[in-house]
């Protein structure tokens, strides 16, 4: 555990704010922080003083986001990141684990290797080696 506190006060954990001993979970909080302003842009807490911040990261006040706007598994994926109890969020390896990537199509080709790519079928279709290329 360490004692040392670094850093933007609004990614700092609670354990920070009351000098308690703290872990790979005070990153993961901060991970929240981020992941809630990604999404919202806006901090995950705010206040219009370090005092004022300390008590809502402490109390964990933060706005709830809205389940019209973003999904389930991202909603709680987030509250579960920003617990005030270190020990009720989820390590690094469960919060991967929950990533699930998606494959994008890939993009078209660019028209003039179309072109080619239709040059090529037609030579090897017809064995020839004269293509007209057409406009995309």
């Amino acid at each position: 555990m360490a004692n040392t506190c670094i850093g933007t006060p609004y990614y700092m954990s609670p354990e920070l704010f009351k000098n308690k001993p703290y872990n790979f979970k005070s990153d993961v909080w901060a991970l929240g922080c981020i992941l809630y302003e990604m999404i919202t842009f806006k901090h995950a807490f705010d206040a219009d003083s370090l005092q004022n911040l300390a008590q809502k990261i402490i109390k964990g006040n933060f706005l709830a986001l809205n389940p019209k706007q973003y999904s389930k598994q991202l909603i709680e994926l987030v509250t579960k990141m920003l617990h005030t109890n270190p020990n009720m969020r989820p390590t690094v390896s469960e919060i991967l684990g929950k990533v699930k990537p998606t494959a994008l199509p890939p993009p078209p080709p660019p028209p003039l290797l179309t072109s080619i790519i239709a040059c090529a079928e037609l030579h090897s279709i017809e064995g020839r080696a004269i293509c007209i290329s057409r406009a995309q």
